[in-house]
């Protein structure tokens, strides 16, 4: 007798991403991705894959100082919001810090060809799909957990 059981699943890949809101007078930096797989093109908050080592701030941090050339220290930034998602073959989870201290003056480095500050009720198009909602559910609403599986 021949057992038919369907081959199982492949796991989704699973990213843990640290996201920086880096805020100063009010406004949001932001960052025009380019010259990468995820929206390039789109505007975006500083961020990306936390590596074998590192902690979430640490991760922020450094991707900061990598995408938009600013220095903050891991130890002042404050978490604000979790996102944990299923997208097609993609999982993960996202965490987001702010900070309002860093040094340097913001510019494109790495991943990104334009930085700009913006206020919540003037975004740049085209941005990030989901992160309008996630800057409005962490910083006005406050609430601090999102999850989308589908």
């Amino acid at each position: 007798m021949t057992n038919h059981q369907a081959d199982p699943q492949p796991a989704p890949r699973f990213h843990i991403v640290g996201w920086l809101i880096v805020r100063r007078a009010g406004r949001l930096l932001l960052a025009r991705r380019a010259g990468v797989s995820y929206h390039s093109g789109h505007w975006g908050l500083p961020g990306g894959h936390v590596e074998p080592g590192e902690t979430l701030p640490m991760a922020a941090s450094r991707e900061a100082f990598e995408e938009v050339g600013i220095r903050t220290d891991p130890d002042d930034l404050v978490p604000v919001g979790m996102a944990r998602y299923v997208d097609g073959d993609a999982a993960g989870l996202d965490v987001f810090f702010t900070a309002e201290a860093f040094d340097g003056e913001p510019a494109p480095v790495s991943e990104c060809d334009r930085v700009g500050w913006f206020g919540l009720d003037g975004l740049p198009d085209p941005i990030l799909p989901w992160l309008p909602d996630s800057l409005h559910q962490y910083l006005v609403d406050r609430n601090w957990y999102a999850e989308s599986l589908g």
